[in-house]
């Protein structure tokens, strides 16, 4: 990951981009413009990250139709392949 964000970088791509506007990309990329080291932004991208997730989760509760899956169970994912053709009809 530290090395496609030092690859974007190299290529003349900017923070302020769209491609560096992914989870931890900016976080990354700010590190490595500044002659950090990159991997010590691992805990500012994990919080980030947690906090996206119950972003995400805080919304889809408020979603009547959500359904929620153990992924942990077995059959979960047999589960969600019927879920997803079901809705698309396929």
């Amino acid at each position: 990951w530290v090395g496609e964000v030092g690859a974007l970088l190299e290529s003349g791509i900017g923070v302020g981009a769209p491609a560096m506007a992914s989870l931890g990309y900016a976080v990354i990329a700010r590190a490595i413009m500044e002659g950090k080291d990159p991997y010590a932004t691992l805990p500012e991208v994990v919080t980030l990250t947690q906090q996206y997730a119950k972003r995400q989760e805080t919304f889809f509760r408020g979603e009547a139709d959500a359904r929620w899956i153990d992924m942990s169970k077995e059959g979960a994912a047999a589960e969600v392949r019927e879920l997803v053709a079901g809705f698309f009809g396929l």
